[in-house]
This record gives structure tokens, C-alpha cells and sequence, in this order.
């Protein structure tokens, strides 16, 4: 179980540097991320804390991901939908950092794995 808490960990803070980066960088210009005052920064900073919520819930996985092997399922789509956020915002003149994208595909297979081999450590538990 160690290397699937090793997965949710680096998940979770892998997910959290760029986001604190990006904010603390917005912090310091004094300007917004997204400078047009649309419902298009709505819903950048929206995907921006629903984002930070996501990687503080991997966290909790990392805890005790037997107990939380069900969240897997919908923390694999989260992460596996995560690149269409930058896909999305680029439209909008937003220019998205594709190593995020990449790292999060890479997650979301080893979401799939973790969630394998939690099913086969729960198994051999009970039988």
C-alpha cells in the first residue's frame, strides 16, 4: 500500500506547487490571471479552488486508500479531465503550462493502477 499512498501524496502535491505558484505570481503582479472581466474568469478561478479542492481530497486518499478506495473512481475522472480546463482557456486567450496536462495523465493512469491494486490488497484480506 505503500506505493499507492506514494501515488495520491505526490498527486496531491504535484497538483498544489503550480496552483500556489500561479497564485502567489498574481499576487505579486497585483493583476488579475485572466484580465477581461467576463464570466470567462469566473470560470477560471471556479476550476481554480474546485482544482485545490480535488488535490487536498488525494491527500486524504493517501491516508488510508483501502478505506478510501471508492473515491478513487471519481478522483480518476477529475484528474483525467483536468486537461480539458487549459484546452478550454486557451480558447480565451489563457495560455496553459502543458506540463500540468502531461503530469495529470500520467496520475490518471496510476489512479487506474491504485485502484487495481487496492481491489487485490482488499481481496487478500478477506479471503
Amino acid at each position: 500500500m505503500k506505493f499507492v499512498r506514494w501515488i495520491f501524496i505526490s498527486a496531491g502535491i504535484f497538483g498544489l506547487i503550480p496552483v500556489f505558484s500561479l497564485a502567489y505570481s498574481s499576487l505579486v503582479s497585483k493583476e488579475p490571471i485572466l484580465p477581461d472581466g467576463t464570466a470567462t474568469g469566473l470560470f477560471f478561478y471556479g476550476s481554480f479552488v474546485q482544482y485545490i479542492c480535488w488535490q487536498i481530497l488525494y491527500l486524504f486518499v493517501s491516508r488510508d486508500p483501502l478505506r478510501y478506495r471508492l473515491i478513487i473512481i471519481p478522483a480518476f475522472f477529475a484528474i483525467a479531465l483536468t486537461p480539458f480546463y487549459p484546452i478550454w482557456l486557451y480558447i480565451f486567450g489563457f495560455r496553459p503550462w502543458i506540463p500540468i496536462t502531461l503530469i495529470n495523465l500520467v496520475f490518471a493512469l496510476l489512479f487506474v493502477l491504485a485502484f487495481w491494486l487496492t481491489g487485490r490488497e482488499m481481496k487478500s484480506r478477506s479471503g
